[in-house]
């Protein structure tokens, strides 16, 4: 087995150290990037099985906003965007991230799973609850996104576009309040045939 097979992309979340341990209790062992480093990393031959992408602090609008290259996302590497990693794909493929009061969210929400196939949520039930953290919110998915979930506040949890690998959630499945994230976490990396390579 060569190299990592999951890479964290840190996009200056606080919770991007979780992310980590959480991928080693499922028994994989992942590395943590920064966005500058990411495509250096790929070109070097290194053929990850998978990318995160962390939540962070910012907003893809602000200049200071942490940026990635289109490079990643054209080596069809499945992603899976959490947060601001989510609405940093949905802007790169061109739908829209605003930031609405109404959509806020900070703390305990209830999520609702609004599809019954989608392989991020295998064996996820329909309601759950999971941890919050957002000011900004999407308001239009990219062309071939497929709306997932929602919570009472933010009609757009969570989307994928199965054909790209591609999953966005606006909840931190790495922390313990969120009910099933240890479980979404292990589907995202069994969608793509990770071996154990962590003890």
């Amino acid at each position: 087995m060569d190299g990592p097979q999951i890479v964290i992309v840190d996009l200056g979340g606080q919770y991007t150290l979780l992310i980590a341990r959480a991928i080693r209790k499922l028994g994989v062992r992942p590395v943590i990037l920064s966005p500058e480093k990411i495509d250096a990393f790929m070109q070097l031959q290194n053929k990850p099985k998978g990318i995160i992408l962390s939540g962070g602090w910012s907003s893809v609008y602000h200049k200071d906003a942490p940026r990635i290259s289109d490079a990643m996302l054209a080596a069809h590497t499945p992603v899976l965007g959490i947060c601001l990693g989510m609405h940093w794909l949905a802007h790169t493929l061109g739908g829209t991230v605003e930031s609405l009061s109404a959509q806020r969210e900070y703390g305990i929400r209830q999520f609702v799973r609004i599809v019954e196939n989608d392989p991020l949520f295998r064996g996820i039930p329909e309601k759950s609850f999971v941890l919050e953290s957002h000011g900004d919110s999407i308001t239009r998915l990219p062309r071939g996104a497929h709306h997932t979930g929602m919570t009472q506040d933010c009609p757009i949890s969570s989307f994928s576009i199965p054909k790209k690998k591609l999953f966005g959630i606006q909840f931190h499945p790495e922390c313990i309040e969120t009910e099933y994230g240890s479980q979404i976490l292990s589907n995202f990396i069994n969608i793509f045939g990770v071996e154990k390579d962590w003890d």
